[in-house]
């Protein structure tokens, strides 16, 4: 609310990590506050991508800050702007170290627009909306006095079942093996078959608890985020989880706002002769049941010997 008890427009800073599945949803987050009136500086440590580039360049939304690039680290190709454009996962810790460095441009960001009375190209920012990489903006933000949300894009009952920011942090009574992950944990008071397949842990406990090249765990960007958020925003909604949602303001002690699934905007049909036409042709002419589908991640990067193993003879 302004002076005079009508609400006004915010200026609210937005800083996804430089992954499509987060730059995405920060982005339609992004468009729907624009709807609503407000200012948004939607951060992106991405160049403008070439006609040529493998991943497509997100749409720009109604105000933006320029694309930032990634300064060069030591094991991280040139080249390599988003977790899309590594060879393999090994690279993404130094991604991270890269990501890092836009502390800085953050700082320089805030601290320009600190003091700045409100102008049509200027204003102080209200509201700073992080992604999990950058642990580091809440305290960046707090030198200006910006209050700071966590949007959080994985939904309310993997949150909850990673636990507070104590477990990931170390300072609880903390899970030590994989094994320990493959059973709904002891703060769940309801019934659920909520957890990992041994296999799956193996491959996230790891990052989860061991310093990488950035010199951070990913367990504890994540812990870090939540704790000094003002609230923590889920891509989520009551209709789909209510009670995850619940325990989960009771697990992290915060404030617990659902933005919705953020789903992008429905495209077109894809027109005649378009790429992925001639699969849904080939497909009518199958007989029912005679196909198998199966779906990657869109930066799933399979070996040769997964290939074989997702095979059906």
């Amino acid at each position: 609310m302004d002076g005079n008890g009508r609400s006004r427009s915010l200026h609210i800073v937005m800083l996804p990590w430089a992954a499509l599945g987060h730059l995405l949803p920060f982005l339609e987050l992004s468009k729907r506050l624009a709807k609503r009136g407000h200012r948004v500086s939607y951060y992106q440590p991405l160049e403008t991508y070439k006609g040529s580039s493998p991943h497509p360049s997100p749409p720009i939304p109604p105000h933006r800050t320029p694309p930032l690039p990634l300064p060069p680290v030591d094991g991280l190709p040139d080249s390599a702007e988003a977790t899309i454009d590594l060879p393999t996962d090994d690279l993404r810790p130094y991604l991270r170290t890269a990501y890092d460095t836009l502390q800085q441009n953050l700082h320089d960001f805030l601290s320009h627009n600190f003091s700045t009375t409100a102008t049509s190209t200027h204003q102080p920012v209200d509201w700073l909306v992080y992604d999990y990489a950058a642990y580091w903006a809440p305290r960046v933000a707090a030198r200006f006095r910006v209050p700071c949300a966590y949007l959080g894009l994985f939904n309310a009952a993997v949150l909850a079942f990673n636990g507070p920011p104590a477990e990931l942090l170390g300072n609880g009574q903390r899970r030590m093996l994989p094994e320990e992950f493959t059973v709904v944990p002891g703060w769940v008071p309801f019934a659920s078959t909520i957890a990992y397949r041994l296999h799956e842990v193996r491959k996230l406990f790891e990052p989860s608890f061991v310093p990488d090249a950035s010199g951070v765990t990913e367990g504890f960007r994540f812990a870090a985020s939540i704790e000094e958020c003002g609230f923590v925003a889920v891509r989520s909604c009551v209709e789909f989880e209510a009670e995850w949602l619940d325990l989960l303001g009771k697990l992290l002690s915060k404030p617990i706002v659902t933005v919705g699934m953020l789903p992008p905007a429905a495209r077109a049909r894809v027109p005649e002769g378009a790429d992925g036409e001639g699969a849904f042709k080939w497909l009518d002419e199958q007989e029912p049941s005679s196909v198998v589908y199966a779906a990657f991640g869109s930066e799933v990067k399979l070996t040769m010997n997964k290939c074989k193993r997702s095979r059906w003879d």
